[in-house]
This record gives structure tokens, C-alpha cells and sequence, in this order.
């Protein structure tokens, strides 16, 4: 994304050097020299500003602390009528004592909360959630999700027999049309 936005800029830097060049041997070499010195110095600003955001979004990393707190289905994921239902019908929280608890509403009612505990599995560089819920588990929770980390943003995919995959974000629930 970083090099389609600036090979376009290049070519316009050539063009202007070009151009500058022009005046420069027209007469006009004072304006030609300030116009050079301002676009690329811009450009090698916009370099610099862009290789340290790069740096930056490389370097953070989602932890244990940054998973808790609440999630509703991702409706952008696969947008739709069938993501639209998921968003009002499920959601669910992790807490600092190692909670969950699964939300089954009707919107802004909730109907049944499934309470059960999480760890976090070891093995993995991420933190994926190992969680246990008193049985008959409902059939979203009868699998750990698994963790997907596109940063800066993060979500966590269950697999459901009815469903398919159900992708959940870390956001607070608001109310949306189906």
C-alpha cells in the first residue's frame, strides 16, 4: 500500500524536476532551486514519517492485557443479512479474573448468559484463548477460537456446526439494523 501511493508522487517529482530544470535554464534558476528544495524535501519527509509508522505497526504486538473486554461479531468480515443477525444475536466478554461470559440476545435484551473460565495457551506467541464452559457448551464454544492478528487490529474466529466460521471483534455492542 505504502509503494502504490508513492510511485505516483515519483513520477510527479519528475515532472516538476523536469519542469524546474526548465526555469532553471530559462533564467528562472532562484525559484526553480526553492521549488526543488520544497517538493523533495517533502517527499523524503513523507519517506521518513512513512518508514516509522511502518517501524512502529511492526513492532506492536497484541498481549494478554489488550484481549480483554468485550466482542461482537465483525459485520464487515462477510457483510450481510446472516453477519447483521449474528451482530444482534451473539456476543461475549473476557474479564481480568478469567471469565467469559457469552451473551445468546435479542439485541439490546439478553437472553441467556453461558458463564465458563479461559486460559491462555502457552505454545503460541499470541494469546490464544483455551476455554472450558460447563456442558452442554453451546455450539459456538464447543472449539477454542483461534486468534488472527492483522495489526493494529486483532479478532478471534469460533467455529460453529450451524454457522461456519464466526469472526468476533473487540468492540462494545451497539444497536444496528438487520
Amino acid at each position: 500500500m505504502y509503494g502504490l501511493f508513492m510511485f505516483p508522487f515519483f513520477l510527479l517529482l519528475l515532472v516538476i524536476t523536469a519542469v524546474s530544470g526548465i526555469l532553471a535554464l530559462l533564467g528562472h534558476g532562484r525559484t526553480a532551486g526553492k521549488l526543488l528544495m520544497g517538493i523533495w524535501g517533502g517527499f523524503f519527509s513523507i519517506c521518513i514519517l512513512g518508514g516509522l509508522a511502518i517501524a512502529w505497526d511492526v513492532y506492536r504486538d497484541v498481549g494478554k492485557s489488550d484481549v480483554y473486554g468485550q466482542y461482537v461479531i465483525d459485520r464487515f468480515k462477510f457483510p450481510g443479512g446472516q453477519a447483521n443477525w449474528q451482530y444482534n444475536h451473539y456476543r461475549f466478554e473476557l474479564t481480568k479474573d478469567n471469565k467469559i461470559l457469552f451473551h445468546i440476545t435479542d439485541k439490546t435484551r439478553i437472553i441467556r448468559t453461558d458463564t465458563g473460565s479461559f486460559s491462555f495457551a502457552e505454545s503460541y506467541h499470541h494469546p490464544r484463548l483455551k476455554i472450558v464452559m460447563p456442558q452442554p457448551a453451546h455450539h459456538i464454544l464447543y472449539s477454542n477460537p483461534t486468534l488472527y492478528v492483522n495489526k493494529p487490529s486483532f479478532h478471534y474466529v469460533f467455529g460453529s456446526r450451524y454457522y461456519g466460521n464466526m469472526f468476533f471483534v473487540k468492540d462494545d455492542w451497539e444497536p444496528r439494523e438487520e
